[in-house]
């Protein structure tokens, strides 16, 4: 049995148990990450996320993939994807990141954000 509710589809399945997927629509969400360079503070302005929400800021070494992450209803954009840090976005759906840059210059990393029902565009970036 399954009903959709305006963007909120509901489902039960034989034992009754639900599942519930929720579509954003109207979102752009993006991620901005400024230069990489040993030792300083870079920044990750994630923007056009959902108002009020966990916000995960991922990366991978291995580049861009297809990993599933069914508790949020997303797939990643990238390969073995691990987090690195979480927050909640604020009434804009916006959240920033100041981290230090680890001493790996030549490095190149993938970032993605992503929220339940919504993820950003990858970005690449190399560690100077």
């Amino acid at each position: 049995m399954s009903g959709d509710l305006g963007g909120l589809t509901v489902s039960l399945d034989t034992n009754g148990y639900s599942h519930a997927e929720c579509l954003v629509a109207g979102l752009n969400p993006a991620l901005a990450v400024s230069s990489l360079v040993v030792g300083q503070t870079a920044t990750f302005d994630f923007t056009g996320g959902v108002a009020n929400a966990s916000s995960w800021l991922t990366a991978s070494i291995y580049g861009p993939g297809l990993t599933p992450v069914p508790p949020l209803h997303v797939d990643s954009g990238l390969d073995r994807p691990i987090v690195v840090v979480r927050g909640i976005s604020d009434t804009a759906g916006t959240i920033s990141w100041p981290l230090t840059v680890p001493a790996l210059p030549g490095l190149a990393v993938w970032f993605q954000v992503v929220q339940m029902g919504v993820v950003s565009p990858v970005v690449a970036a190399t560690i100077q």
